[in-house]
C-alpha cells in the first residue's frame, strides 16, 4: 500500500491485490456507486470513494476518523506571522494558512489534538530532536523518526518505513 499526493489535497492510494481480489473490491464499491449516484450532488467516483473510506475505517465522515496527522511547521506559522509552507507527513508541502486552518478546524470541533515541538538544525533544516515524555523506544522515536525520514532511508527508495529499530545496513 501507498500514498501519493493528488491536486487540491487528496491522496491517491494504490493497493497492489491479487487479481481476484482487486476485481472484487472495485466491483463492490462499483455496484454501491451505481445504486447510491443520483441521492445527493457526489459523483460516481466520489460515491466511490466515500464508499471505501467508510468500509476501511467503518467511519461514515472523516469527522469521525480517529486519526493523526502530523504538520510540520515552524512556530511562526503556527502563530500566524511568517507564510512559509507547511510540511504534512505522507504527503508534502501546503501552504501556511492551509495548515493553521486544519488546527484550528481540530481545535473547533472538540478533537483531541497535540501540538508537539519538533527541532529543525538552522542551517540544513533537518528534524534533529523532539519533545518526548516518553522513555521508551517505540512511541516517541517512532513519531519522530516518521516526521524526520517520512520514508526509508536507503538512498533513491521512497517506500514508507516498514522497520524502525535498524540501526546498520542489511541488519
Amino acid at each position: 500500500m501507498s500514498t501519493r499526493p493528488a491536486p487540491d489535497g487528496m491522496v491517491r492510494l494504490s493497493a497492489l491485490l491479487p487479481l481476484v481480489s482487486g476485481s472484487s473490491v472495485y466491483a463492490a464499491l462499483k455496484k454501491h456507486a451505481d445504486a447510491t449516484v443520483g441521492v445527493d450532488d457526489r459523483t460516481h467516483a466520489q460515491v466511490m470513494a466515500d464508499a471505501l473510506v467508510e468500509q476501511i475505517t467503518g467511519a461514515a465522515t472523516v469527522d469521525a476518523l480517529p486519526v493523526a496527522v502530523n504538520v510540520v511547521m515552524s512556530d511562526e506559522v503556527l502563530a500566524g506571522n511568517g507564510s512559509a509552507a507547511a510540511h504534512v507527513t505522507g504527503y508534502g508541502p501546503i501552504p501556511a494558512h492551509t495548515a493553521r486552518g486544519l488546527i484550528a478546524e481540530s481545535l473547533d470541533a472538540d478533537v483531541a489534538t497535540t501540538l508537539r515541538r519538533v527541532y529543525k538544525a538552522p542551517t540544513s533544516g533537518a528534524l534533529f530532536a523532539m519533545d518526548s515524555t516518553a522513555r521508551l523506544f517505540p512511541t516517541g522515536l517512532k513519531h519522530f523518526l516518521d516526521l524526520r525520514d517520512e520514508s526509508c532511508r536507503i538512498p533513491y527508495c521512497d517506500a514508507p518505513i516498514a522497520e524502525y529499530d535498524h540501526a546498520d545496513p542489511y541488519a
